[in-house]
């Protein structure tokens, strides 16, 4: 269990970082290259995983394994259901807003997507589904 933890713990990070570094979408406020709810709720999610799996660790550590593999369940559901309403009500609406943030872009963030706003709502979706499939891993991982 802890080994598990460890790795979930190890993709949580990673998958933080190449969103934030790789991606540069999260944590992203004003709502181009992904909305804005699904930004930060990603970005709080992964760092409250994080503190998560450290809590898990201390509990098999101290052997207060009780309530651990209910709480383990609802909380790797959680993830996992946030990941598919996520992918669900972004990407659905990804052309209507699309339309509405190119309207309010400057020409230089325009060229940033060779001035096409279909290379924006491609962006917005691309990143909005690596956000919840990585909620979708990690919510696996962390019900195994």
């Amino acid at each position: 269990m802890i080994y598990l933890n460890a790795f979930t713990a190890f993709c949580s990070i990673i998958f933080l970082q190449f969103m934030m570094f790789v991606q540069n979408a999260v944590p992203m406020t004003n709502g181009i290259l992904m909305s804005n709810a699904s930004s930060i709720t990603y970005f709080v999610m992964s760092i409250i995983t994080i503190f998560y799996l450290y809590g898990c660790h201390e509990a098999a550590s101290y052997m207060l394994l009780r309530y651990h593999p209910f709480v383990t369940f609802v909380y790797g559901l959680i993830i996992l259901l946030l990941g598919v309403v996520a992918m669900a009500i972004d990407v659905g609406s990804a052309s209507s807003h699309s339309a509405v943030i190119w309207a309010t872009m400057s020409s230089n963030q325009k060229a940033f997507f060779n001035n096409k706003v279909n290379d924006l709502q491609a962006t917005r979706e691309q990143n909005t589904f690596m956000a919840g499939f990585f909620f979708i891993i990690l919510g696996g991982l962390i019900i195994l």
